[in-house]
């Protein structure tokens, strides 16, 4: 009897998140931001740098 591994070639990401799962470890996919976006408790995206922004103190 064949597994599905022996039938289906697995691609690179797909092999190294068998590895990295087996052994505990995650990859963070915001590392290199320094701002994270995060709506109603969930990060979903991340960016580096804010230009543009002005503020005023009376």
């Amino acid at each position: 009897m064949a597994t599905l591994a022996s039938v289906v070639p697995l691609g690179a990401n797909a092999a190294y998140a068998g590895v990295t799962g087996a052994l505990g470890a995650r990859l963070d996919p915001y590392q290199g931001f320094n701002f994270l976006i995060e709506i109603e408790g969930l990060v979903t995206g991340g960016f580096i740098e804010v230009r543009g922004l002005e503020s005023e103190i009376e």
